[in-house]
């Protein structure tokens, strides 16, 4: 029981720097887009 909560914490962990990640590269995009 206890390892798995852990596992599903440990992969949220991962998928939310993924999606961070994501979203500032997609920032940087528009940003260098907009400058341009």
């Amino acid at each position: 029981m206890t390892l798995r909560f852990c596992e599903k914490v440990g992969s949220f962990e991962t998928n939310k720097k993924k999606i961070q990640d994501e979203l500032e590269w997609k920032i940087s995009n528009i940003i260098t887009q907009v400058s341009v």
